[in-house]
């Protein structure tokens, strides 16, 4: 599944999905939002945000544990936003949907800000358990 989403009043707006021919169904809504601690796409953005609207959006929204692999800890979430802002892309394993991986990156504009998210998702099934283990 391949997934475009843009940036929209400090928000990650879905655009469009395109689904692929196997069995993995993902429910993404064009203008859905999806939670921020938890899905790759929703991730990046607050990655390039100020401290301080990262520190009150953790503390204002509900961690929920979507899967045994959730990282609802906000001090885990800060060091994992501080890696995808080194890395400039963010993957997740099976932390909002059981059996899912995703990918996402940023896409800047001529202002140095997150304009669109591309993302991928994909059944961890089809991906090497030594790739998986490593994420």
């Amino acid at each position: 599944m391949v997934n475009l989403a843009i940036v929209e009043q400090n928000k990650v707006s879905y655009l469009h999905s395109i689904d692929c021919p196997h069995t993995l169904k993902l429910d993404l809504k064009v203008d859905s939002y999806q939670p921020v601690h938890c899905t790759a796409l929703d991730r990046v953005l607050p990655a390039y945000q100020d401290e301080g609207i990262i520190d009150r959006s953790l503390k204002r929204n509900k961690l929920t544990a979507y899967t045994t692999k959730t990282s609802n800890n906000p001090a885990q979430l800060i060091s994992i936003l501080e890696q995808i802002q080194e890395e400039d892309y963010n993957l997740i394993n099976k932390e909002y949907s059981p059996g899912v991986c995703c990918i996402a990156a940023p896409i800047f504009d001529d202002y140095d800000m997150v304009a669109a998210l591309p993302g991928f998702s994909l059944s961890a099934a089809r991906i090497s358990p030594e790739i998986t283990d490593s994420i």
